[in-house]
């Protein structure tokens, strides 16, 4: 789950098979498992990045129904609130990711 004040939202649920996604990209760049982490994307290029993810299909849906991404080892559906952060209905095609420890 995540939350993000700014926007509003409070214990939003990752699904299917982006919280296991999230936590085996934390464990092999982290080398452990935390319980908060600061995550931060873009849907352009960061080069930094520890993760870049795909869009499985055109995305052209409503911004209700969240989107498949892949992250070159499986595919997993992200939110439909991921949509808010780049302020369109459609799923941006590409996202990079990059992770940070909060508790460090």
């Amino acid at each position: 789950m995540f939350d993000d004040e700014e926007r509003g939202l409070q214990g939003e649920p990752f699904v299917l098979r982006s919280s296991e996604m999230l936590e085996r990209i934390v464990e092999e760049k982290l080398g452990k498992e935390t319980s908060r982490i600061q995550l931060a994307f873009s849907d352009t290029s960061i080069p930094s990045a520890d993760l870049k993810l795909r869009r499985v299909w055109n995305g052209i849906a409503h911004k209700r129904q969240g989107c498949a991404y892949n992250d070159g080892v499986e595919e997993f559906w992200l939110c439909p609130e991921i949509t808010t952060y780049f302020g369109t209905d459609i799923a941006p095609e590409e996202i990079y990711l990059t992770i940070r420890d909060q508790a460090a």
